[in-house]
Parts: C-alpha cells; sequence; structure tokens
C-alpha cells in the first residue's frame, strides 16, 4: 500500500522554476509547500547553465539610469514569434517580472547584477536592446551556506563553476580573464557562480522558508477528479508515494534525454544536449494525459557547444572547437568591428529558425561591413561572400559545387581578414562540421 501524506501546494522538479514557485508559494502563505526531484541532486538543467534570466523592465535599468519602454518590449517579442505568441501572456511576463524580481531581493538571498553590455539576442529586431540591462545573474553565492545540500546540486559539463557571466566575454565580445590564483581562491572558499549561484540562491531561500524537499521521488500520475488536479503519485526507494495536493505545479523541464519525443517533436537531428539526462518529459506525458494542452513542442535553443580545445591566441574569445548542434542550410558568421574579437552564430535554417542563434557582436546595433570567408577542404579554397547587417553575417552564395563535401564530417579552417573583422564558417547542407584550427 502507498504510503500517502498532504500538502497544500506540491512542485515537481527543481530547477530555477520549480525552487522559484516553491519559494513563491512558501513567502506568500502556503501552510505545506513540497518540492520533489525525481534525481539524487537538485537544480536541473538551471544549475548547470549560464543562470541568466531575462526581465525586461527591471529596477537595476532604472537604477542605472537606462529605463526600459514596455512597449518596445512587446514588440520585440512579437517580432520573434512569427504571429505564434498570445499576447496576454507575453503582458503577464513583462508585467510581473520586475515584479517577481523585487520580491525575491526583498524577502530572499536571491539577488541580480546586470550582465553588463549583453544585448538581446536579436537586437536588430523592433525594440531589440543593443547595449543589455534586461539580461540578469545572480552574484557569486557561498555554497557552505547550504550546509547539507551542497553536495547536492546538479553540475555542469560546459559552464565553469566558479565564474560570473560577467567576467566572460560570451556574447559581448569582451577580453575579461580571471586569473587562475583568483579562481583557485573562489574554489577553496566554495563561491560559485553562473547557474549554480542562481540555484543555490534559490535552494537556500527554499530552505530558509521551510519548503520540504525530496529527491529520488520520480512522478508517475498526476490524481484527478472530475474538475482538478489532487495530487501526484511517485515511485521512490521506499515504494509508492501517495501525495495529496491542493495545488501542484509542475516545472519538470524537457524531453531532450527521450528519444521517441525527440523524434515526435523537434523539428531537425539533435546531435547532443547540453540538459540534465532527468529530462525525459515525465511532466509533459502526465500532463497530456490529465487532459492539458500543449504547445511549442517543436522548438528548442540551439546553439554551438564546445567539444575539446584547440591552440588559439590568447586574446581571442575562448579557447575551444565548436561541434554544432544541428544541421544548417544558411551558414551564419560573426564578425567584430574591431578585427579583435570573434564568436560562433548558431546555424539558422527552415527547421532550426533564426530566432534561436544567440551570439552577438560588441556594437550590434551599428556594425555593418562587407566581408569575405575561406574554407579549405583537401588544400582546395573555395570563397564565400555575404554582407554583415547587425550581429549576423548570411552567406549570399555556397562553396562552388566542386568543393562541396562528399562525406558526413568534414574539417575547415577559417581565414582572418584584417579589415573586416575575425569571422568563423560553418560547415553546409547538414554535414556535421568540427574546428580543428584557426588559422590568423
Amino acid at each position: 500500500m502507498a504510503h500517502t501524506t498532504t500538502y497544500d501546494v506540491v512542485v515537481l522538479g527543481s530547477g530555477a522554476a520549480a525552487l522559484a514557485a516553491a519559494a513563491t508559494a512558501a513567502g506568500h502563505g502556503a501552510g505545506r509547500v513540497g518540492l520533489f526531484e525525481k534525481a539524487d541532486v537538485v537544480g536541473g538543467t538551471s544549475a548547470m547553465s549560464g543562470g541568466m534570466i531575462w526581465i525586461p523592465l527591471n529596477h537595476h535599468m532604472e537604477a542605472a539610469g537606462e529605463p526600459d519602454d514596455r512597449d518596445a518590449v512587446l514588440a520585440y517579442l512579437e517580432s520573434l514569434s512569427h504571429g505564434m505568441i498570445l499576447p496576454e501572456l507575453a503582458e503577464a511576463y513583462v508585467d510581473t517580472g520586475p515584479e517577481m524580481l523585487r520580491w525575491f531581493e526583498d524577502n530572499t538571498p536571491v539577488i541580480f547584477d546586470i550582465v553588463e553590455s549583453f544585448p538581446d539576442y536579436h537586437p536588430e529586431h523592433p525594440g531589440g536592446s543593443t547595449t543589455g540591462g534586461r539580461s540578469l545573474e545572480c552574484p557569486l553565492f557561498d555554497f557552505n551556506e547550504l550546509g547539507e545540500w551542497r553536495d547536492r546540486v546538479s553540475q555542469s559539463r560546459q559552464m565553469p563553476t566558479h565564474v560570473l557571466m560577467n567576467e566572460t566575454s560570451l556574447g559581448r565580445g569582451g577580453t575579461t580573464t580571471i586569473s587562475t590564483d583568483l579562481m583557485a581562491e573562489r574554489a577553496a572558499a566554495n563561491l560559485r557562480g553562473c547557474g549554480q549561484a542562481l540555484v543555490g540562491r534559490l535552494l537556500r531561500a527554499c530552505l530558509d522558508l521551510g519548503v520540504e524537499i525530496h529527491t529520488g521521488h520520480r512522478a508517475v500520475r498526476l490524481e484527478t477528479n472530475a474538475h482538478a488536479v489532487t495530487g501526484v503519485r511517485f515511485d521512490s526507494a521506499d515504494g509508492e508515494v501517495a501525495v495529496n495536493a491542493s495545488a501542484v505545479i509542475l516545472a519538470t523541464g524537457g524531453f531532450e534525454w527521450n528519444r521517441e519525443m525527440v523524434r515526435d517533436f523537434i523539428r531537425g537531428p539533435l546531435e547532443r544536449t547540453v540538459a540534465i539526462e532527468t529530462n525525459t518529459g515525465d511532466g509533459l506525458k502526465m500532463a497530456m494525459r490529465a487532459g492539458a494542452s500543449i504547445g511549442n513542442m517543436q522548438e528548442a535553443w540551439w546553439v554551438p557547444t564546445p567539444n575539446g580545445c584547440v591552440s588559439v591566441p590568447a586574446s581571442t574569445w575562448q579557447r575551444c572547437t565548436i561541434r554544432r548542434t544541428s544541421s544548417s542550410r544558411s551558414p551564419r558568421l560573426i564578425a567584430s568591428p574591431t578585427a579583435e574579437r570573434y564568436s560562433v552564430l548558431a546555424p539558422a535554417t527552415d527547421r532550426t529558425s533564426s530566432r534561436h542563434t544567440a551570439f552577438h557582436s560588441t556594437n550590434a546595433g551599428v556594425f555593418s561591413t562587407r566581408c569575405s570567408a575561406f574554407a579549405v577542404r583537401r588544400g582546395r579554397p573555395a570563397v564565400m561572400h555575404g554582407t554583415v547587417t547587425t550581429s549576423t553575417l548570411t552567406m549570399s552564395r555556397y562553396f562552388p559545387r566542386r568543393s562541396r563535401p562528399r562525406t558526413r564530417r568534414s574539417t575547415w579552417v577559417a581565414h582572418h581578414q584584417p579589415r573586416f573583422g575575425v569571422l568563423l564558417a560553418s560547415a553546409i547542407r547538414g554535414s556535421p562540421c568540427q574546428w580543428k584550427r584557426l588559422t590568423w
């Protein structure tokens, strides 16, 4: 027989959304709040991420003398949606985001700073910000404040633990570096940044507010009556657990590790995911069985990810090999007007639309130039031409037919034209590629 217990509010998941929901419920008077996670650690993909949140109209922008504009923000969101966004949801997000931010900063250890000079992902769109201010991150957090939970937070495979986004050049083309001595000092003090800081602070808030956190509980079914969800059934190491609740919040993440759901919903091949392995769509499947509507299931945040290291000049953005995570018919480049910095833009195709690209030049709002990129395959160069407008360069033509790759994997060398900026090119026609060496 299942063990039965009762809560006022049950939250499924333990990423930033789940922790924020649990803290908010407890902080606004819910009598007993339980947070249930199927993994043995908390934090989900949020703890493995860069940890930034996008909250326009926030009070930090006002304090910096750069107030935001509501109409511009709504125009920006509408421009990204291809006519699919629900205006009432966009307005609710824009209007309550600043309120949420103030509540956390006034009542919990969860505080934020502006990620300086970080533009919106598409500053070229109507209402897009070229100067930043809408993207925020938490300051470094001392994980020793979590007590026994300090070693029970998911760890990233791609983000460094002891740095802030403000100390990287991601999306901004900066040259900031952190000394190895400072990194060692932070590691010794267990000071963590990025997604670790966000989740660490949210977790501390939940503990302070009396949220009961349970790991190793996999939700398998929503209990319902004729009118509402009344509870959740869990599988745990101790057997089946039945939880009755007045409210159930689903914050269980995506389905990146569920091959069947990826095949059925994602528009294009997924070669690698940076999400936590427990993202198998459990919450989505339970919600669908209970009759919930779903939407945007075909969407994803497609980005290139580091996959090894190469030797490049120390002044460049980072030292890494880039492997594309999705195929591309329209290669994208990014160039810096100073010819000192570069970044890689996520591919954009009919299957992975341009609204998923996420990296920008230092001053994306004003930069425009003509440039060329050269690629080498088996010693034979082929030239591609294009125009840089704001943050992206879309190739105006592909490689000559004789130079197109014949295999599924090719190695390319990007060439630096000093008068145009530093360029990186990607392969074409859906053949995955990997950078091996950069020529300057």
